[in-house]
């Protein structure tokens, strides 16, 4: 019988946290996926499969569009919110969509909505007879405010109507309060059903003796856990005591009272009959001459859920066999009557949470498995993977379409990765540089063997437009032909007095980590100079780019390279670090984040490794008055949002002297919006998707936030028409960012450029100094004093003047200073910089007659 496949929406949350408490003893049995919101969750790394989405209802569409595709992969048995939110969407869901909705632990919408408002709660309880705190909801005028309080008395309760009432709750005790509650929107004042003695008498203490850091007011609360079969029948009603602490859960007890399980039954009957079907919670407090009284409820399990569980009322199992019919092993809990707080769970890594954010998905591998022969290339052979985590692809441009997954290379594939590295290298070194030439030959060639295969891949794997693509081959193979013209004939030893020489000696074993964004250039500018100076390599490439990985591991075997010369390790952020942290790698080179080079930098750096690290760029592009607005405005549009924007290169802040900054702004909205916006594959296409939805949805948040902050968008701003099916954004140009603002200091990798005036050249070089990026800086003037002074002041690796933006050449060496670089740069003969170490040789003449060509 297959195992129950179970779905947590936002899993990542304290139910979540629950759910898979309850379920810890018999985790092997069941299928457990979530989604959730946000990639730092706690929880999320003990699910089989953790999908990334928009938030249930703040992107209402874009989640749906998602759990939809979630649904249809995974077929669920029983898909249960965990929060209020996810409670009103699925609701809402199951009654337009019955078809796609079966196992929804959730009933009628209306009912869902009373329970998120709890204005709706209060007038639902009203028309049912059911026993419910008294409220007031806001804004309120002085008159009603002033008979509630009357009536009710202080100190009286005030909380967020809607969504989470445990956040943001306070007592107001006097009148003045009272007043500036009842003025906020979307609030709702309640009568306080706790005793308000205790209240008075804590209020006396903080009088007396000051405000404690700490505050320790104790409150009881009762709880009634229903739920409600989906024939309407009564199929739970379990009551506890919980003592609270600071707001927080301190205990939970067992509450057998005929009182409360008679309140449990009304509300059974009341809500089967409003067609709720599932769980409520129900939480009440105990009034002297009244008994309980609700003041809220969930229609949900809750935070106490797995607390219940060890008193022997197993929830999960409940809503599985009566939605489902499917069972799990009976796990009564121990029987406890009394249950203590106890809860603690070690954070996430920095390395998951990036990860996940990265790719938007993740699953766990079992042993039950079928193996996948795409976990790691060591010693010539494709090995599979039998646990671990596997990354789900997909294709930017049409993102229901799934593309091969990835499997995460294992902490022994990566250290038999190394091993075999060591091997080979020491054989590769021994050979002549014109051995190394030719067997390097033979890999260009391969390569361009399959220039159209590896079109294609970076087409369908990371949305580049087809030119581009192009492009991107034509450039690694001039990099790799570089490389060996360089580095792969004889080369004279350097004298350096009598009898001293000095040489360059291979490194050993290199670490080369890549992006998405050039998969293929980036790659083999990093492999071939390493393998051309005696060096073996261990390749971590991008997550997207299997297939473009698997291409250039054909050539390499295709080309006779030694086994174990070119090894390939796949995974995310936790495997760059496993590299830094393997003793036989003796350097590190890596294209990626800001975030990512400083824990790389962290890791190598303990072990006094050397770093190569290329970190991405907030680029500048300076326009002076006496410029040609009209023959620039075409090339800094390209450098802009080409591919999307996602180049390290790209033009992201468009500084222009205040006296041409009209004219630019036109010629540049123009010429953005001419760009061809399409399908990667068409030949016309400069701008393709991002690379995934997590991207787009990242790029969007940071258009929508400058525009909160008073900028304005002069073209773009949201997703095309008629291609909402992928990840694209429309080529956005922003004007009205303040220099301080989050869209100018940070860079998007996306299709957004800023455009800034300034009065005169100084402020111009401030400005491209102002951010902590220093990558690229182009500045257009014809001025030879302003050339001058820019090159003297600008703070970028690369300058440019008077020349598009985005490109660099072969042979120039390719690095950034202050947060965008770190280490020798790439490129030309300053390869040599990083892939080589130098010896000085005292005493030997050898070299004289021709006897050592090492270089």
């Amino acid at each position: 019988m297959n195992k129950p496949r179970i779905l947590l929406v936002s899993g990542g949350s304290l139910v979540g946290q629950n759910i898979l408490h309850i379920l810890a003893d018999r985790r092997a049995e069941v299928e457990l996926a979530a989604t959730n919101s946000a990639a730092d969750a706690i929880s999320l790394r003990d699910f089989d499969t953790v999908y990334l989405t928009p938030e249930t209802l703040r992107e209402r569409a874009a989640f749906e569009n998602r759990f939809v595709e979630i649904l249809r992969q995974e077929q669920p048995d029983l898909v249960i919110p965990c929060r209020d939110d996810d409670v009103v969407f699925m609701a809402d869901f199951k009654a337009r969509h019955p078809a796609l909705s079966s196992g929804f632990l959730c009933g009628h919408p209306v009912v869902a909505e009373a329970t998120y408002d709890k204005w709706a709660s209060w007038e639902f309880c009203l028309t049912q007879g059911l026993p419910f705190a008294p409220s007031l909801r806001t804004p309120a005028d002085a008159t009603e405010t002033a008979r509630f309080a009357r009536e009710h008395g202080f100190p009286l309760l005030v909380k967020p109507r809607c969504g989470f009432a445990s956040r943001s709750v306070y007592l107001v005790v006097d009148e003045a309060q009272l007043q500036r509650a009842a003025e906020r929107e979307g609030q709702i004042i309640q009568r306080y059903l706790g005793d308000a003695d205790d209240v008075n008498a804590y209020l006396g203490k903080l009088h007396a003796s000051g405000v404690p850091l700490f505050h320790s007011l104790n409150d009881i609360k009762h709880s009634i856990q229903i739920f409600i079969a989906p024939d309407g029948t009564a199929a739970g009603n379990f009551c506890t005591v919980n003592t609270r602490r600071h707001g927080v859960s301190m205990q939970l007890d067992r509450y057998l009272s005929e009182d409360a399980a008679a309140l449990g039954r009304r509300c059974i009957e009341v809500f089967a009959r409003a067609g709720w079907r599932g769980p409520m919670n129900i939480q009440c407090r105990m009034t002297p001459d009244e008994g309980l009284v609700i003041y809220e409820f969930n229609a949900r399990l809750s935070g106490a859920s797995a607390a219940r569980h060890l008193m022997g009322h197993d929830e999960v199992a409940l809503a599985l066999k009566t939605f489902t019919g499917k069972t799990l092993p009976v796990s009564p809990g121990r029987g406890d009557s009394v249950v203590r707080r106890s809860f603690l769970v070690p954070p996430p890594s920095r390395d998951e949470i990036e990860a996940l954010a990265d790719a938007g998905f993740r699953r766990r591998r079992t042993e039950t498995d079928e193996l996948e022969n795409n976990a790691a290339w060591v010693g010539g052979r494709w090995l599979g993977s039998n646990g671990g985590t596997v990354w789900e692809r997909r294709n930017p441009a049409r993102w229901h379409e799934r593309l091969e997954d990835v499997a995460q290379s294992s902490a022994t594939q990566i250290e038999q990765a190394a091993a075999a590295a060591v091997q080979a290298q020491r054989h590769w070194a021994a050979c002549t540089p014109e051995e190394r030439g030719a067997r390097l030959d033979a890999f260009v060639q391969a390569l361009q063997a399959r220039r159209e295969a590896l079109i294609q891949a970076m087409v369908t794997e990371v949305g580049k437009p087809l030119g581009d693509a192009g492009q991107e081959v034509e450039r690694a193979l001039a990099l790799a032909r570089l490389a060996i013209s360089d580095f792969c004939g004889t080369q004279p030893w350097q004298g350096c007095g009598v009898g001293v020489h000095a040489r360059r000696q291979p490194v050993g074993v290199v670490a080369a980590i890549t992006p998405f964004n050039h998969p293929l250039a980036i790659a083999i500018g990093k492999l071939i100079p390493a393998l051309a100076l005696g060096n073996a390599v261990v390749w971590k490439p991008a997550l997207p780019a299997l297939r473009t990985t698997q291409l250039v591991i054909e050539a390499s075997a295709a080309a006779g390279l030694p086994q174990g010369l070119v090894a390939a390790v796949l995974g995310d952020a936790e495997v760059a670090q496993r590299l830094a942290q393997q003793p036989r790698i003796a350097r590190v080179s890596i294209t990626a984040s800001i975030a990512a080079g400083r824990q790389l930098a962290a890791a190598c750096g303990a072990l006094l490794k050397p770093l190569q690290a290329e970190l991405g760029g907030n680029n500048a592009v300076v326009v002076m008055g006496d410029a040609d607005v009209a023959r620039i405005a075409d090339a800094i549009a390209r450098s802009a949002f080409s591919f999307a924007g996602q180049r390290c290169t790209a033009a992201r802040r468009i500084l222009v002297e205040q006296r041409c900054y009209p004219m630019l702004m036109d010629a540049l909205t123009a010429a953005t919006q001419a760009l061809r916006v399409g399908e990667p594959g068409e030949a016309a296409t400069e701008v393709g998707p991002l690379i995934s939805r997590t991207r787009q949805q990242a790029v969007a948040a940071a258009v929508a936030g400058a525009v909160q902050g008073g900028a304005r968008v002069l073209c773009g701003g949201g997703v095309p028409r008629g291609l909402d099916e992928g990840c694209w954004y429309m080529p956005t140009l922003i004007t009205g960012c303040t220099p301080d603002s989050a869209l100018f200091q940070e860079e998007t990798f996306g299709p957004v450029a800023v455009i800034h005036p300034f009065t005169g050249i100084g402020a111009a070089i401030a400005l491209v100094n102002a951010v902590p990026h220093g990558l690229v800086a182009t500045l257009y003037s014809g001025d030879e004093s302003m050339q001058r002074r820019f090159l003297a002041e600008a703070e970028a690796g690369v300058l440019k003047l008077n020349c598009a933006p985005a490109g660099v050449h072969a042979e120039a060496p390719f690095g950034g200073w202050k947060d965008s670089g770190f280490g020798p740069p790439e490129h030309g003969s300053w390869d040599a910089e990083f892939y080589t170490r130098i010896q000085a040789l005292y005493g030997w003449a050898g070299h004289a007659a021709g006897q050592c060509q090492d270089y």
